[in-house]
C-alpha cells in the first residue's frame, strides 16, 4: 500500500512538472485578483486559494491587471508592467528524486542537493491535513 501511494505521488510529481512546463510561457498564463485588495497573482501563489469565488478576478494578461489599478504581488513575483520581473529559481530536476516524505496528499519532501526540499503537486486536489476526507474548497 505505502509503495503503491509512493509511485503515485511520484506520478504526481512529474505530472505537477510537466504542468510547470506548461505555464512557462507568460503569454498564456492568466493572473488572479480579489475585488478586495489591489494585488495581482500568479496561478501558483498561495494566496489565489484564499480568495473567495465571489471575490475573484480574472485577468488575461499583466497589462489588464495594471490597468484596473492592480500592483504585482510581492511574494509570487509575477511581470510587472515594464516587463522586468524578479528572477525566479529555475532549477534544472533529475530525472529521479527521492522521496524522503509524504506531509500531505499533495506535499513532498524529495533530496535535491543532498537538502530535504518539500515540493508541492501542481494539479493534485486532495485534502489537506487535518481538513478531513469529505470537505470540499473550491478549484480555480
Amino acid at each position: 500500500m505505502k509503495r503503491r501511494f509512493l509511485a503515485l505521488s511520484a506520478l504526481g510529481f512529474l505530472l505537477g512538472i510537466f504542468a510547470l512546463s506548461a505555464l512557462a510561457d507568460d503569454s498564456a498564463e492568466k493572473y488572479y485578483g480579489s475585488k478586495k485588495s489591489d494585488k495581482y497573482h500568479r496561478s501558483t501563489c498561495r494566496y489565489v486559494e484564499k480568495i473567495k469565488t465571489e471575490n475573484l478576478v480574472i485577468f488575461d494578461s499583466v497589462q489588464e491587471a495594471i490597468d484596473a489599478g492592480y500592483e504585482a504581488c510581492k511574494v509570487c513575483k509575477p511581470p510587472k508592467k515594464d516587463g522586468s520581473q524578479e528572477p525566479q529559481a529555475n532549477y534544472m530536476l533529475p530525472e529521479v528524486l527521492r522521496c524522503v516524505k509524504v506531509i500531505d496528499g499533495d506535499t513532498i519532501k524529495v533530496v535535491l542537493d543532498g537538502e530535504a526540499v518539500s515540493v508541492r503537486l501542481i494539479g493534485v486536489n486532495t485534502p489537506e491535513k487535518g481538513q478531513g476526507a469529505g470537505a470540499r474548497r473550491a478549484i480555480l
